[in-house]
């Protein structure tokens, strides 16, 4: 178009007056019919753009709404996940203390009962020392054994 304008305007010099109308006319045929399409494309340009702008935002509207809830379900199954384990460390820990306290009571226990095993030897002891008795220290034990088990 621009050599064709440039190539019209060098020789509409040597044309006549009404040959120079006409091409002028002409030329402002093809620029205004140029001007019409430019602005008939950027009319609708902006529609198009704004259908495919708004159906790419609700899509994109609901693929946020997806991932949103998505990660709301990632975020309390992981503290689903997190409460079940301190739980299991709590209940870990109190197993532990209790097998803790289940043993110092059985150590208690064995103590007091070696502590009366004792005792009881020793008051038969002095019993049979005092009637200048004898017994085998089998036979002493099992002196011991039923003394403590008819208290």
């Amino acid at each position: 178009n621009n050599a064709n304008i440039r190539f019209i305007g060098v020789r509409s010099s040597k044309l006549n007056p009404e040959l120079r109308k006409n091409t002028f006319i002409l030329l402002l045929k093809m620029i205004s019919s140029n001007r019409l399409l430019v602005s008939r494309i950027s009319a609708l340009r902006p529609s198009i753009i704004g259908f495919s702008q708004k159906r790419t935002l609700t899509i994109g509207e609901e693929l946020a709404k997806k991932e949103k809830v998505e990660e709301d379900r990632y975020i309390r199954q992981k503290e689903v996940e997190r409460m079940e384990s301190k739980r299991k460390a709590k209940e870990a820990s109190n197993l532990k203390l209790m097998l803790e306290a289940q043993t110092a009571i059985a150590k208690v226990e064995s103590e007091l009962q070696e502590s009366k095993e004792a005792a009881a030897t020793i008051e038969l002891q002095m019993i049979l020392s005092s009637t200048r008795d004898k017994l085998s220290p089998q036979g002493l034990k099992n002196l011991v054994v039923w003394k403590l088990n008819n208290q």
